[in-house]
């Protein structure tokens, strides 16, 4: 690697095991240090992250006077075996139409903090779209957390299989890009449009999609969407309007809630998907459009005990998401549900854009987490009112917590 000292970021493939060494700690500071995940491929003594994919990996960096500050990593399939368990998660068998040397995995994008707002992610996301482009790629594979969908999405990237519970991660959601079909890039306003226009494409790869997955096709890319189609598209779910459906909306105008939902997320989970794991740094909250999920404590002993019931309309995960802490419960789908992400960096555009609105959401979910922190002491003081006099000190001992 040789050092540039000219304050401007550079990009590279790392070529000798010095740079990999430096991706690898860099991996460590964003993941562990910055971001309080414990992988368990972490090595703490070296403070390093690797995995068995690294090994027959592309390593793309980008570097400010020497340090590493972005990177993310490139599978070849031909060349890197994919773990029994990612193959499954990633429904690889129904894309066997496909030969090896037409599959790639893009995995480990990590962005330092300073850079994240910056042209930094676009330019390497691009770099390594044209290099996966340069090796004859059609289908590149990832997947992320529900926070993150926005970003992939916009990128050209499409939900099409289940979602699953990675044991790092925790939720996530697994997504494809189809790099020939330029006519969805262009319509999910894709960086990577002009980047595709430079090379022969054709509508192969998407008309074999359009078979294999109908429904998810047929999808219009969340760029696509006005705001009133997104206001018709939540209405339709809800079968009611948004404004009386759900409580964090409580008083906010039709215009000022269309403008304020206008960057949501939509996602699909199954019956027994954990949406949200304890443990987990909480980046999202989530608004249950259909189905029902269930809170669930664990007790010292591992064991889970249900704590409420939470139907259409009502909202979950906000209490870690407020607090950037931990969650503390787990929240697991009674049935196939759809539920509308709010994601921290949504809030954080809206408190700038829309200050009055903001606040008026704020307030709503102050009272949901009253009205949940009153449930849970009326649940604790039938639970003290009902226990014999020996059981009464135990229960004093549990925590009252709002739900997660």
């Amino acid at each position: 690697m040789t050092l540039d000292l000219s304050g401007k970021p550079q990009i590279a493939i790392a070529r000798g095991a010095m740079e990999k060494k430096e991706i690898f700690r860099f991996r460590y500071r964003v993941l562990v240090d910055e971001l309080h995940q414990s992988p368990d491929e972490a090595d703490h003594d070296k403070k390093a992250l690797r995995d068995s994919l690294d090994d027959t990996a592309i390593h793309m960096y980008m570097t400010v006077d020497g340090k590493v500050i972005a990177s993310v990593r490139l599978n070849l399939v031909k060349l890197s075996p994919v773990p029994d368990e990612l193959r499954q998660a990633y429904a690889l068998d129904r894309f066997d139409t496909f030969p090896a040397d037409k599959i790639s995995l893009t995995s480990q994008l990590m962005i330092s903090e300073k850079w994240r707002k910056s042209s930094v992610p676009a330019v390497l996301l691009g770099a390594t779209y044209k290099l996966a482009r340069q090796q004859g790629i059609l289908l590149d594979f990832c997947h992320c957390a529900p926070y993150l969908v926005p970003l992939y999405e916009q990128l050209g990237y499409r939900r099409y299989t289940d979602n699953f519970v990675d044991k790092t991660a925790g939720y996530v959601m697994p997504l494809v890009l189809l790099t020939e079909d330029i006519d969805y890039l262009k319509a999910s306003r894709s960086p990577f449009f002009r980047l595709a226009a430079q090379y022969r494409n054709d509508g192969k790869t998407a008309a074999w999609f359009l078979r294999e997955f109908p429904d998810r096709a047929a999808e219009t890319p969340r760029g696509g969407l006005t705001d009133d189609d997104f206001w018709r598209m939540l209405t339709d779910k809800l079968h009611q309007i948004p404004l009386i459906s759900i409580p964090l909306l409580k008083g906010l105008t039709y215009e000022e809630a269309k403008s304020f939902l206008k960057v949501g997320t939509v996602l699909q989970s199954r019956e027994g998907d954990m949406i949200v794991r304890i443990g987990d740094i909480g980046n999202e909250m989530f608004v249950l459009l259909a189905g029902a999920v269930e809170v669930r404590m664990v007790d010292g002993a591992g064991n889970e005990h249900a704590l409420c019931t939470l139907g259409q309309g009502e909202v979950f995960g906000e209490v870690a998401f407020l607090s950037t802490t931990p969650r503390s419960a787990n929240v697991v789908a009674l049935a196939d549900c759809e539920v509308l992400v709010l994601t921290q960096q949504f809030f954080e555009k809206v408190m700038k854009s829309m200050p009055a609105i903001t606040a008026k959401v704020l307030f709503n979910m102050a009272l949901i987490l009253c009205d949940r922190l009153k449930t849970s002491n009326e649940s604790w003081m039938a639970a003290v009112g009902d226990a014999p006099p020996t059981e009464i000190t135990e229960i004093a001992k549990a925590p009252v917590q709002a739900a997660e």
